[in-house]
């Protein structure tokens, strides 16, 4: 009688563990249903900031979307890292990177480089085609950017990760970089051709004033893996809720006044708390469905890096500002994601211009 009462617990036991592992399983799923579906938003605000005409100080809305939209996939990205991940060599990430972004990123940047060549009746020069990768075309600099900001959190989790400080750590490096790189701390040192390279990179070519939000991310990652959420009291998640609208009202008013160092300020309190929020209903599974923006998001990679060519071909038939061009972007944008949907089982456009993965910037 005693083994069959065991028997009866034990498969008691099997099924509940299943029935677990089964809503575990789920929730992944709809977790990852949900950061494809920010991650499409937000390449939407790309597309919608970049085929805004007009300096970022003087048309509102590009402004708002500028203060958000890449620290916002920035931080995202570094919530899709595993640093964790024991079998993380070093010789693994370059691998890694290799096929889902770098090769990617060479054949967007050589093909920018025969359009812009093309567009600007120049002749095809090596000299001006190495001088791509060095200086990135427009939209571009964010794959160097993300390895950058990748290798700098991987190097500082594999030096600290055996203290009790470790994200202690992480978060004072990043914070420092972040602010040397906001405030042009180094703006001094520009007198000279060397440091003036240096300060250039830092500020406009890696844009290092956004590590801090690839490592917030990655905490959150990490802080998720652990405890599986972000807030444990609802009464804090009001308070940041109710900080980030007064954060979003305080730059919507900044815009119409000179007040420089509020602005930055602002720039981390409303992008961190946005962050945090948003990836808090992300685990949560409170953000809706959508197959289209999900679709965006899954092929996030080479939806951003071509979907400039939308605004060229605009530029090249019509006037910024007008019918015709804002008609002519969106529809060479609709046409840019069905040339994906349309070729995204192509095993050789997957390998080389989609970089081989489904949610194209995850490293896993």
């Amino acid at each position: 009688m005693n083994e069959i009462v065991d028997k009866n617990f034990k498969h008691k036991d099997n099924v509940q563990n299943r029935t677990e592992q089964n809503r575990t399983e789920q929730n992944r799923t709809e977790r990852l249903f949900s950061i494809d579906f920010i991650k499409g938003l937000l390449i939407i605000f790309v597309f919608t900031g970049h085929i805004i005409p007009g300096e970022l100080r003087h048309t509102f809305l590009r402004y708002i979307i500028y203060s958000f939209h890449m620290p916002l996939f920035i931080g995202i990205s570094g919530f899709l890292v595993d640093y964790q991940n024991k079998n993380f060599s070093f010789k693994t990430i370059l691998s890694k990177f290799w096929n889902r972004l770098i090769k990617p990123w060479v054949i967007a940047i050589t093909v920018y480089f025969i359009i812009n060549s093309f567009n600007q009746s120049h002749h095809l020069n090596i000299i001006l085609f190495i001088k791509c990768f060095l200086k990135p075309f427009y939209h571009l600099w964010y794959i160097p950017a993300y390895i950058s900001y990748f290798i700098i959190i991987w190097f500082l989790w594999k030096s600290f990760r055996k203290t009790n400080y470790t994200w202690i750590m992480l978060f004072s490096v990043s914070a420092i970089i972040s602010i040397i790189s906001k405030w042009d701390l180094l703006e001094d040192l520009i007198n000279t051709k060397y440091y003036k390279s240096i300060y250039e990179l830092l500020k406009y070519d890696l844009r290092l004033y956004n590590l801090i939000f690839f490592t917030a991310g990655a905490y959150l990652r990490f802080k998720v893996s652990t405890n599986n959420k972000i807030f444990h009291s609802d009464y804090l998640l009001i308070v940041c809720r109710t900080i980030l609208l007064i954060s979003l009202l305080t730059v919507s008013i900044i815009f119409f006044f000179d007040y420089n160092n509020i602005e930055k300020i602002m720039f981390y309190v409303m992008n961190l708390l946005l962050m945090i929020i948003i990836l808090n209903d992300c685990i949560s599974n409170i953000i809706p469905r959508n197959k289209i923006l999900e679709f965006i998001g899954k092929y996030s990679l080479p939806i951003y890096l071509y979907h400039v060519i939308s605004q060229q071909v605009a530029s090249c038939l019509f006037v910024p500002s007008s019918i015709g061009y804002y008609s002519t972007c969106i529809f060479a944008f609709t046409i840019i994601v069905l040339l994906v949907w349309l070729l995204r089982k192509n095993k050789i456009v997957n390998t080389y211009i989609f970089g081989s993965t489904n949610s194209c910037f995850d490293v896993k």
